[in-house]
């Protein structure tokens, strides 16, 4: 043992590694491919913004430290809320936001109530800082909402709602989401992670326009995904100005950069690659949807820019057939479904090579099977 495992506390030692997706170099390597597609990680497949990569461009020097204020930026996402630079702060992607919140509420002990099979960083994060997570497993690949609320007790501090859902890419209804509101006890910190919403129908929850009726909410957003922004690390929540006086309380300095910000300042005006990305993602889920009705599979109805399709082998395996044929996709053993995998909606080219690619694993799967 090193001398520093002793030093580790101890809620630590049960906390696994968040595991990312698999690199393309390393699918490369280990398969000796020369072309390999990653459907893992719901990026954009169209890439970036060109106003933002425009923007990152510009920037002529990197020697003095950001604005550790970023008023313009916290303005402009509140006015897109109704709302004011006064409900936003920003962190370094909105899984920061959610680790500096649960710095600032958790404490030993006590309970954080969510999906079973969601966002696994709710349960890692919770369990970094001794808090017992309450999963409550998914109804039909959606969540559980009356489930939810009997799962609270007086020792629930957290509520977590990812919605859309990952990895199921489902959503709950608005009279659902409203009953739910209406019922959870005013003490409780609501927390919705809506990373995917700009994904979703009009029908979707969003869930800013609920602040006015409950001040124990906070709503996770990310330009991460439709924006194309992942690679500089950019989120941000929108909540009550005492949660996020808090919350900037809590955050590590300087911890948006420069070419973040710049980027997500000119991202937030490209509405055209925001028309083109949602078409895309319509698009390509309507081909995806059509071939895995054709190979005899399903999947969950998703509001998302991704797909979680059962398969009839285990999700480990299905994730290595399909990367030594040059696609990666996400096996849902991490999220608790064994039997599924997710997978991100590509380019035209990049679906039907997953399509391709899926077809020739099931083929190699039901040859395996005895007879």
């Amino acid at each position: 043992m090193h001398p520093f495992d002793r030093l580790v506390r101890a809620a630590m030692r049960d906390v696994p590694p968040y595991v990312p997706g698999t690199p393309i170099e390393e699918v490369r390597r280990r398969y000796g491919l020369d072309r390999v597609i990653k459907l893992a990680s719901n990026e954009n497949p169209l890439g970036s913004s060109p106003r933002a990569i425009e923007a990152l461009h510009a920037i002529e020097a990197l020697n003095v430290y950001p604005d550790d204020v970023n008023l313009d930026l916290r303005r402009r996402l509140g006015e897109r809320c109704g709302l004011s630079a006064d409900h936003v702060a920003l962190g370094h992607g909105s899984n920061e936001l959610l680790r500096n919140l649960l710095t600032l509420v958790v404490e030993p002990g006590d309970e954080l109530v969510c999906a079973k099979e969601t966002f696994s960083l709710y349960r890692h994060d919770a369990l970094m800082l001794g808090a017992v997570t309450v999963e409550v497993p998914l109804d039909d690949g959606v969540h559980d909402l009356p489930a939810m609320l009997a799962a609270v007790t007086p020792r629930t501090k957290i509520v977590v709602l990812c919605d859309p859902n990952n990895p199921t890419g489902t959503r709950v209804t608005r009279e659902a989401y409203r009953r739910f509101l209406a019922e959870l006890p005013p003490e409780v910190l609501l927390v919705v992670d809506q990373a995917y919403v700009e994904f979703a129908d009009d029908d979707a929850v969003d869930a800013t326009l609920d602040l006015h009726a409950r001040e124990n909410l906070l709503v996770l957003r990310t330009l991460s995904k439709i924006y194309g922004l992942a690679a500089v690390r950019i989120g941000y929540a929108v909540g009550d100005p005492a949660i996020i006086a808090w919350l900037m309380r809590a955050h590590v300095p300087f911890n948006v950069t420069l070419p973040a910000v710049r980027a997500a300042m000119a991202a937030l005006d490209d509405e055209d690659f925001v028309r083109r990305t949602r078409a895309n993602n319509q698009e390509g889920k309507a081909y995806l949807y059509a071939q895995i009705e054709r190979l005899g599979l399903w999947a969950y109805e998703s509001a998302a820019n991704f797909l979680c399709i059962h398969l009839p082998v285990g999700a480990d395996r299905a994730h290595q057939d399909l990367m030594r044929r040059g696609v990666i996709v996400r096996a849902g053993t991490s999220f608790g479904l064994p039997r599924h995998i997710r997978v991100t909606i590509g380019t035209p080219e990049e679906n039907r090579v997953f399509v391709s690619a899926l077809e020739q694993a099931l083929e190699s799967w039901a040859s395996a099977r005895p007879a």
